[in-house]
């Protein structure tokens, strides 16, 4: 050891500076003296700068009086970013409802529409006249004039149930189809109502 170099010293060091203090000595050891201090100075300096800036921009405000401004200026910001979330949420919900809405409300309007227009099929088709029915219905051969034929074959002929031949009977329908009531027919279960062609 060099007579100029001083004595070594036991100093206490943190944990976490262990590693660091033993490079230090290696590169002190190692003839790198100079430089270490002239590194050190330099990181010291370094650091104090950065320290004075950050206790600057604090204003002496404590490190808890930091982190409530901090927590607050999250706090403010989450509270902006969920409530336009929220509200943009809430946009495409009612746009997506409207939507619904309107398209159910056609759906009924052409339900509507579509029923209306088979009740009026029906009751063209209830009170259709016999003569637009096609022939193929009509299995029995077209009688004589002089034929009688009783509710069910005349229905049967026409195409209509023998319930329609006796409400046709009474508003005149079969009149106007050709036909009429035998008269003295229907007066009792044996004697059941006849038609026959109308006498011109």
């Amino acid at each position: 050891m060099s007579e100029n170099t001083p004595p070594s010293q036991m100093l206490r060091v943190p944990s976490a500076l262990v590693d660091a203090v033993k490079e230090l000595s290696r590169l002190h050891r190692s003839g790198y003296t100079s430089a270490v201090l002239t590194g050190l100075q330099q990181l010291i300096a370094s650091i104090d700068s950065t320290i004075d800036s950050i206790t600057g921009v604090a204003g002496g405000k404590s490190d808890t009086e930091l982190l409530a401004e901090l927590i607050a200026g999250l706090d403010e910001r989450i509270a902006t970013q969920v409530a336009v979330q929220i509200a943009q949420l809430e946009e495409r919900m009612s746009a997506q409802l409207e939507k619904h809405v309107k398209e159910r409300q056609e759906d009924s309007k052409r339900w509507y529409s579509e029923a209306c227009a088979l009740g009026r099929e029906l009751e063209r088709s209830k009170w259709q006249s016999p003569l637009s029915i096609e022939p193929a219905i009509v299995e029995d051969v077209i009688p004589s004039d002089n034929e009688q034929l009783d509710r069910k074959q005349l229905g049967k002929l026409l195409g209509i149930s023998h319930e329609t031949v006796r409400l046709w009977g009474k508003d005149g329908k079969l009149a106007d189809l050709g036909w009429e009531l035998v008269p003295g027919t229907g007066t009792n279960p044996k004697n059941p109502f006849l038609y026959r062609r109308s006498t011109p």
